[in-house]
This record gives structure tokens, C-alpha cells and sequence, in this order.
């Protein structure tokens, strides 16, 4: 029987609660935003297992999904994956010269134990056929010292260009993956 599919979930870097926006507030052209910690989460205090989450990339989109935004084809948007110790943030959106995607892979090598079960992404039985488990989906207690496998840490934060306009540049951030 196939297990449901990955319930995804943004935390604060805390996981104190769950992050449904990210106001970056005001950020004048030339400068960069404060960092923000996030935690994505896949099955945040499931009882029960969930899919992994397999090949996981966190990229920008405007507002209805696409790349029609000034922050996403500038690449604003500035990413470190803190799960796996990055010490250098890089740029996602959307390169308009060769019409693709610019995005970055993410993931975990962290463990969750629980009930005295410890699971490792790509470790048997959380490994994969024909993708790399990047965020675990088994039973966890939610917390982070607990379920590390479960999540991704990341900080993120902008990059306004000097040549920005003014106002309000709403856009998403937003991580795709597969299962199975």
C-alpha cells in the first residue's frame, strides 16, 4: 500500500509556529533584507508515516506562478540550505537569457528517532528507485532536536538591486519535489 502523499508545512527557524508569509517588509533598492529562517517541514508531528519527499528544489515565482516579476527574473532572492551546512547563500528565480529555471537543490542527512526507530534520508528502508530522498516522511514528535529528518533549515533573504523601482513585488517561494 502506498503511503499518503508529503504534508508540507513552512515553519519559523524556532518551530514555534507555522509561517503561511514572508513579509520581507521594506527593503530600500541597494540593500538586502534581514535573513529569515525557515524550516520545511514533511509530516510535522505525524503519528503516522507520510511519502518522502524525493529531489526537493526551492526556487521564486510571481504571484500566479509564473516569471513575470522583477524580483524573480533579477533574482533577488538569496538561499542557504542550513541542513547541510552551507556557508554561502545562492540566487533563485529565473534566468530570461536561457529560459530556464534557477532554482536550488535542498535536502537533510539528518536523522528523526522515533519510538525508537531511527530513519535517515537514503539510508534503507527511506531510500529511493529513482530519486534522492531529501525530507523524510515518517512518525515524528515535531521537535527539532527529534526529527531532523523531517526538515530542512534554511535562511533566506533579498538582494535589492540599485536600479529596483519602487513599491510592492509580491512574489512566492516555492519548493517542488515527487514521491512515490
Amino acid at each position: 500500500m502506498a503511503l499518503q502523499a508529503p504534508l508540507v508545512s513552512w515553519r519559523k527557524r524556532d518551530n514555534s509556529a507555522e509561517v503561511t508569509k514572508w513579509d520581507l517588509g521594506v527593503v530600500d533598492a541597494g540593500t538586502t533584507s534581514d535573513d529569515y529562517g525557515f524550516l520545511l517541514w514533511n509530516n510535522y508531528q505525524g503519528p503516522d508515516a507520510r511519502a518522502n519527499m524525493e529531489d526537493v528544489i526551492i526556487t521564486t515565482k510571481d504571484k500566479q506562478g509564473g516569471f513575470n516579476s522583477d524580483l524573480v527574473t533579477g533574482q533577488w532572492v538569496w538561499v542557504k540550505n542550513d541542513s547541510m551546512n552551507e556557508n554561502d547563500f545562492v540566487s533563485i528565480g529565473y534566468n530570461t537569457a536561457g529560459n530556464v529555471s534557477v532554482d536550488h537543490p535542498i535536502k537533510t542527512q539528518k536523522s528523526t528517532t522515533f519510538q525508537g526507530v531511527t530513519s535517515t534520508p537514503n539510508v534503507a528502508p527511506n531510500n529511493s528507485t529513482v530519486g534522492t530522498v531529501c525530507i523524510l516522511g515518517v512518525a515524528n514528535d515535531g521537535s527539532k532536536a527529534g526529527a531532523a529528518g523531517n526538515f530542512i533549515e534554511l535562511t533566506l533573504h533579498a538582494r535589492v538591486p540599485g536600479q529596483a523601482s519602487a513599491g510592492l513585488v509580491p512574489f512566492n517561494t516555492r519548493a517542488t519535489y515527487k514521491f512515490q
